[in-house]
């Protein structure tokens, strides 16, 4: 088994693949959720992440967040993760 690496941005926006297609928030009209004002908003966030839970592109979602966090995706909720966690998280992989 490999251990994962930090998806690296190639300085170039991208589209999200066909993933999204699969993506369960795609199917939820609350746009709000997934972009709350602040990371202090804790209930918009924990409504985000109960959907992420259920989405089969979950990991998807987070890698395409991670490769572009230096743009737009450093905001949100991705991959049910919020930009603090994903923050963290590439930190481990990087220290890994």
């Amino acid at each position: 088994m490999t251990t994962p690496t930090r998806p690296v941005w190639s300085g170039l926006w991208e589209q999200p693949g066909e993933w999204v297609r699969d993506a369960v928030c795609a199917e939820v009209g609350m746009p709000d959720v997934w972009f709350p004002t602040a990371d202090k908003d804790t209930f918009s966030i924990q409504i985000a992440k109960r959907i992420c839970r259920r989405c089969p592109v979950r990991d998807q979602c987070r890698d395409y967040a991670l490769r572009h966090e230096a743009g737009y995706q450093r905001y949100g909720v991705y991959g049910g993760m919020s930009p603090a966690e994903r923050r963290k998280y590439a930190d481990r992989l990087e220290s890994s």
